[in-house]
């Protein structure tokens, strides 16, 4: 049984993502997945969260380095990444450095690790979160 999951730099994109989404709620004991670095997107990692929704044993997740929040989807994904968060009680470390957080929906999600009663450590660095959309 896998508990740490690491693909990174693999450049899986939204194709990858939606296979490993497919097969993630069968790993009964996955604690940390590591998907740093691999161009997933928004829509991927909307994938992602959506399948580990009801999936409470992940403590680590990294996101890091997958152009999130780059696309029309980024609203969309930040209501699912709240909805995932502020219900979560198992989640201790998340790392989404090097991203395209900013405005709406960086305040979305961090709104939600508000309710995440088991964060220890959030890792949001060179993201934009105090630039507007409308900024350039």
């Amino acid at each position: 049984m896998i508990q740490t999951l690491t693909i990174s730099k693999n450049k899986m994109g939204l194709e990858g993502a939606k296979h490993l989404a497919a097969v993630l709620p069968d790993m009964k004991i996955l604690s940390k997945l590591i998907l740093s670095d691999n161009d997933i997107g928004d829509l991927g990692i909307n994938e992602l969260i959506t399948s580990i929704k009801n999936y409470c044993s992940i403590d680590y997740l990294d996101i890091s380095g997958n152009s999130i929040g780059k696309s029309p989807s980024s609203a969309e994904l930040a209501e699912n990444m709240n909805h995932y968060l502020s219900g979560n009680r198992n989640l201790e470390v998340l790392k989404m450095n090097w991203n395209s957080l900013r405005a709406v929906v960086a305040d979305k999600i961090i709104d939600g690790l508000l309710y995440c009663t088991g964060i220890r450590e959030i890792h949001m660095n060179n993201n934009l979160t105090g630039v507007s959309y409308d900024d350039k």
